[in-house]
């Protein structure tokens, strides 16, 4: 395996290495010296495809991330996660003419458009200021949840976030301007001005995410209710899994970011509450990460997504089941527009004003 020294790191409010301070017992004895390493050098992955190798591997559909755990006789229990060096991956190109290839679902664009146009991202890259903002939310959230009193939840937990040289994100630019129209040349210039990061994470369990895995009824139960749980307990820290300006970037508890051991992969979509001034805006939010959850939990159940175009009985038995369960665990000390969202349903009365004010 290759590396590059790690370029100066971002300044974060906490970190796995903070963790391990107080925490230490609930942390394998490996994560410290590989936590020290990867502050000083990043891997470079021999390619932008699956691979396996001294114990980094990339898992399937996770295109701008790889994995590491030391090579050993047991399964695999957790890992770090290393996101944003694939422009440094030989086969880059490869991977850029592969995505000009293929069509975004049924879209007329094809992928390197989709994320350009769709998702704001550079294709097979990572945004700097995408990388930051997901490790410092990231941080914000295992900070809130250290004071809870419960275990180290299924999220990631940040190490390390930087800028990767300016060289670096000046050749992958130049690739991928090369393989789309030129009228999304000024879109390019603009996601680019804040350069390419690069963001390392450590994850409680290998991340399978619920879109790459075929469920049995007696898995996706479990996984399931560790997703409402863990949604519960976001909000009983202070935070909205999800919010309006999530709208086509993904969110947490999506069918792509939910893992099977009942954790979220990326926090990118989660926002303290607090930052949410507008009392609608609050609501609506709500009202999503109900809609995600649902949706996640009736795909790894074998069943469609909600369905808008009919009465959907499936669809709406879910989403009152994922709204009850939320609405009896996120905590009385809540904050109030949590209490009042949840508690409008509780008669006509209060529904009417409910409606009056949103």
């Amino acid at each position: 395996m290759e590396f590059i020294a790690a370029p100066a790191p971002v300044s974060l409010a906490y970190r796995v290495q903070d963790a391990l301070q107080n925490r230490r017992s609930e942390f394998d004895s490996w994560i410290e010296a590989a936590a020290a390493s990867f502050e000083t050098k990043l891997p470079i992955p021999p390619s932008c495809n699956l691979f396996n190798s001294d114990g980094f591997f990339r898992l399937r559909g996770h295109q701008r991330s790889i994995c590491f755990a030391p090579k050993g006789g047991e399964p695999i229990r957790n890992v770090f996660c290393i996101k944003g060096m694939e422009p440094f991956a030989p086969d880059f190109r490869s991977a850029l003419d592969e995505m000009a290839a293929q069509r975004a679902g049924d879209s007329r664009l094809n992928l390197l458009e989709h994320f350009i146009l769709k998702e704001d991202k550079l294709p097979g890259c990572l945004l700097f200021s995408e990388a930051r903002a997901e490790a410092a939310i990231a941080a914000m959230v295992q900070t809130g949840m250290s004071k809870d009193g419960e275990g180290i939840p299924h999220l990631p937990f940040p190490l390390v976030c930087v800028r990767l040289p300016e060289v670096t994100a000046e050749s992958a630019v130049r690739e991928i301007a090369a393989r789309v129209l030129r009228s999304l040349w000024p879109k390019i210039e603009m996601l680019a001005a804040t350069g390419l990061g690069a963001y390392v994470y450590w994850y409680p369990s290998l991340p399978l995410r619920a879109r790459h895995f075929a469920a049995s009824r007696e898995l996706a139960i479990p996984m399931s209710e560790g997703w409402i749980s863990l949604a519960a307990r976001l909000l009983r820290a202070g935070f909205l899994p999800t919010t309006a300006h999530s709208l086509g970037r993904g969110h947490c508890c999506d069918l792509q970011n939910s893992v099977v051991d009942g954790g979220f992969a990326d926090l990118s979509s989660v926002v303290p509450v607090a930052d949410v001034t507008n009392r609608q805006d609050v609501f609506i939010a709500l009202q999503m990460t109900i809609w995600r959850l649902a949706t996640t939990i009736l795909h790894v159940l074998g069943k469609d997504g909600i369905r808008s175009v009919y009465f959907d009985y499936r669809g709406q038995k879910m989403l009152h089941v994922v709204r009850e369960r939320l609405a009896s665990a996120h905590g009385t000390g809540a904050n109030v527009n949590f209490l009042e969202f949840f508690g409008a349903a509780e008669n006509l009365d209060s529904v009417a004003r409910f409606l009056d004010q949103a």
